[in-house]
This record gives structure tokens, sequence and C-alpha cells, in this order.
């Protein structure tokens, strides 16, 4: 069984500190939201998270069906 990391706060301390150190325990796919208010990250957070995945070779999934607003 495996979980994926829900990214809902991509702050700089969980994109530079804590993403990583959680990459390097085993967990190796994070799953952002661009649908949901209260998980929904905006255009530029969901690029920091593709970045840092990857930097250290992680998978990021988007749930963003049933957009009907900009995640802007």
């Amino acid at each position: 069984m495996s979980f994926h990391l829900i990214v809902s706060d991509p702050t700089p301390q969980v994109l530079g500190q804590e993403l990583p150190a959680l990459v390097r325990d085993g967990y190796t796919s994070f799953k952002v939201f661009a649908t949901y208010d209260d998980l929904v990250l905006n255009d530029a957070q969901i690029l920091d998270v593709f970045e840092v995945a990857r930097r250290e070779r992680a998978l990021v999934m988007v749930h963003a069906e049933g957009m009907t607003r900009s995640a802007t």
C-alpha cells in the first residue's frame, strides 16, 4: 500500500525542507488540487510543487476535474 502526500500549503519550509525529507524517507508522490476551496493551489503554487518534484525525482498528480473557476 502507498499514500500520496497532499500538498495544501506549499510554504517555503514545506517546499525547501519537508517535501525533500519525505521523498528521502520513501514518499515519492504528491497530490495537488486545482479544485475544492479548502485544498486548491493557485497556478504558481502548483508550479512550485512541480519544481520540487522534478528536483527530487518525485511524481505529482493534479486533481483538476470539476474546476469552475481559475485557480489563480
